[in-house]
């Protein structure tokens, strides 16, 4: 059960180490959720995201995730021209 909580690199584009997504998964909503009603500065977002560990490596994983797909986007798209 101990490897399950491993965490491991299966896309190497990414620049971040990612956890299994049975960890990750509530976390996802609930920092959508904290975005969306948060009325405050962004620094003072991320520091209350900070503050769980499992929710600060969701959202990283999901803008390097992003980041990653729109890039190929790009690229594929300046291919076909």
């Amino acid at each position: 059960m101990d490897l399950l909580m491993v965490p491991y690199s299966s896309d190497p584009n990414l620049k971040i180490i990612q956890w299994p997504l049975f960890l990750l998964a509530s976390k996802i909503p609930i920092a959508l959720d904290m975005e969306a009603q948060f009325r405050g500065k962004d620094s003072d977002l991320w520091r209350c995201i900070c503050a769980d560990e499992y929710m600060k490596c969701v959202v990283i994983e999901c803008y390097e995730s992003f980041i990653n797909v729109m890039n190929a986007l790009v690229v594929a798209e300046t291919k076909k021209r």
